[in-house]
């Protein structure tokens, strides 16, 4: 016996409404639209299709697997900086850089600073692009790499201590160099702050020490011999 129209309607009715309210209850994708705290996470990852990274100043969507460790990171970087509100690009990016910056062409420094004088134009600088965000990342104990002119290479640096100082916004990383260790000349640090785009640092060695300057991203490393000359008078007044 063939089933009758109406058993066959309502039968279709029947697949039709189960149909809806199971994607209504149970969406294709239920981690669409959520939202991850911290308090959320269990173990150390977790991975949803779209999910919202949370820190005091971002609420991003993201498509990554976000690691907790990575999370307490950035919001201890930016507890760091309360006033200041950081690209979150910018410190993924940068998390895992070791050197905060790295040489380009004369000409560069000298078309972006036009304040610098004939001399530092012209003497034995060496001229950076430098990133203040690869520091603004870094902890103690965390190791960053400084290239040093007079060695020719870049050495694994140790940051021992974080310093905020007198001034809002400035913050100093200081620490050693792993290959000169045990040796009292041995140290490095950068003062920065990062509203002003400006870094100023020293790096101690064996063998010979060197400032380190950036304005705007652009700057230089320079042997302190170098950097340090007597006006024209050819008197050090300073030292009167």
């Amino acid at each position: 016996m063939k089933p009758s129209k109406l058993f066959l309607i309502s039968l279709l009715l029947t697949i039709l409404i189960a149909y809806v309210v199971n994607y209504s209850i149970f969406p294709s994708n239920p981690l669409q639209n959520v939202v991850v705290k911290n308090s959320d996470i269990k173990g150390n990852l977790i991975s949803t299709p779209k999910l919202a990274l949370i820190t005091k100043q971002h609420s991003i969507p993201v498509d990554v697997l976000v690691d907790q460790e990575l999370l307490e990171k950035i919001e201890k970087i930016e507890q760091r900086r309360p006033n200041f509100n950081f690209s979150l690009d910018e410190l993924e990016n940068t998390l895992n850089t070791k050197s905060p910056y790295q040489i380009i062409p004369r000409e560069d420094v000298i078309d972006a600073l036009d304040y610098l004088t004939e001399k530092q134009k012209t003497d034995s600088r060496t001229f950076i692009q430098y990133d203040p965000y690869v520091i603004e990342t870094k902890f103690k104990n965390d190791v960053i790499e400084l290239y040093i002119p007079g060695l020719d290479t870049s050495l694994k640096a140790t940051i021992i201590q974080i310093d905020s100082g007198s001034m809002e916004g400035v913050i100093r990383w200081s620490g050693h160099f792993e290959l000169f260790a045990g040796k009292p000349l041995n140290s490095f640090s950068l003062t920065q702050s990062i509203e002003d785009l400006y870094v100023a640092g020293t790096v101690v060695t064996p063998y010979g020490s060197y400032n380190i300057e950036s304005k705007n991203g652009y700057g230089w490393v320079v042997d302190q011999k170098t950097d340090f000359f007597l006006p024209e008078s050819g008197v050090d007044t300073l030292a009167e």
